[in-house]
């Protein structure tokens, strides 16, 4: 943890840069929070990634990562999250990623 936050700042910090790397590459991810519901093999906007190639500032990146826009359609802040977790490409199909959907929301 001291490693963490030394390199990161803290870890809203990690999960920011987390956010930014697969919105660059456009990788798939899961993202768990801690009052609502996971969302499931989505990526994160490109325009997050696009905003730090094209040199945006802190004030800006800060704006971005307070209404983080999915694959889905859905949205989040970042204070809402709890894990990203990277999928790897080629993951899950989408049957057996529709099928865990079912099992996490119906009770």
């Amino acid at each position: 943890m001291k490693k963490l936050t030394e390199h990161f700042g803290s870890r809203e910090g990690m999960l920011g840069y987390m956010l930014i790397q697969l919105s660059m590459f456009e990788q798939e991810c899961d993202v768990t929070f801690y009052n609502r519901n996971p969302i499931l093999g989505v990526r994160v906007s490109k325009a997050i990634g696009a905003a730090m190639m094209y040199g945006a500032g802190a004030k800006r990146l800060k704006t971005m990562l307070e209404n983080i826009e999915f694959s889905d359609g859905t949205s989040a802040s970042l204070t809402e999250f709890w894990t990203v977790n990277p999928m790897p490409k080629g993951g899950p199909s989408k049957q057996k990623l529709n099928a865990i959907r079912r099992s996490i929301t119906d009770p």
